[in-house]
């Protein structure tokens, strides 16, 4: 008869061989959105943009500018997010701020696949040319974005960061949830705590308490990591996929950017 120890390690190595193998899709959620109607009803606001980086992969991106932009946002998406055809919508909420985003790998319009490497390297490059561009920004990442935010900060000046439901870092997080399982399978790390100690621009961070997927602990341990913390808001009542579109929130960020 087989143990009941046999049957329990046999089971947990499926799991880790699963988690393995299926991790970029647990990080990465490449997804397009096709309707983009602003973007078509206002071509004198919405201009599309293109950079291509390395192995020529070729990246979407997009800008809308207002008659009289109050600043430069640089923005950058969850893992479920198709961050061009969002910007659409952020136009909406933000109608004064000057609106740049470009898809991940993979993302959108964007060739290539997504890696934690690839995506770092490329927000670097993509948040100098921005400024390039359009002069001094603000960067706002959400989710996976948070992290890619707060690294490009750490690497290159900006006005203020802007973390939306943002997580310490990708270990921390997979053990909230798995907490059983081995450090290695993590292939990712995304160490938005360690990249915030890079960062010399003020720090503003916004979190709910009803966030299910990234516990509110995490937030609250980021916010020890700011040099400059500029604003830490906590909000209840909305989960991971509502902050960024509340009114709440909307409110708050006005004056930021």
């Amino acid at each position: 008869m087989i143990s009941v120890v046999v049957i329990v390690a046999a089971l947990m190595l499926a799991v880790a061989l699963a988690t393995y193998l299926l991790w970029p899709r647990l990080v990465f959620a490449p997804v397009h959105y096709d309707k983009r109607d602003a973007f078509h009803e206002h071509p004198e606001r919405f201009k599309p943009l293109v950079l291509v980086r390395s192995e020529n992969v070729a990246l979407e991106g997009i800008v809308y500018t207002p008659e009289r932009p109050s600043c430069t946002m640089l923005y950058f998406g969850g893992k479920e997010q198709d961050s061009v055809a969002l910007v659409g919508r952020l136009s909406e909420r933000f109608p004064s701020w000057r609106i740049v985003a470009f898809n991940y790998r993979g993302y959108g319009l964007s060739q290539g696949k997504p890696t934690e490497k690839a995506l770092l390297e490329d927000a670097v490059f993509i948040a100098d040319y921005v400024k390039e561009r359009y002069g001094e920004i603000v960067i706002m990442g959400y989710s996976l974005g948070s992290s890619i935010a707060a690294f490009v900060a750490s690497r290159t000046p900006v006005s203020k960061l802007v973390l939306v439901a943002p997580f310490y870092d990708v270990p921390s997080l997979v053990r909230e949830k798995v907490p059983m399982l081995p450090g290695w399978l993590v292939r990712c790390r995304f160490e938005t705590a360690r990249y915030l100690g890079g960062v010399t621009a003020p720090v503003y961070i916004f979190a709910s308490t009803a966030d299910t997927l990234v516990p509110i602990k995490q937030s609250r341990a980021l916010r020890e990591k700011a040099n400059l913390l500029a604003e830490y808001k906590e909000y209840s009542g909305y989960n991971h996929a509502e902050i960024l579109g509340s009114d709440a929130f909307a409110a708050d960020v006005q004056g930021i950017c």
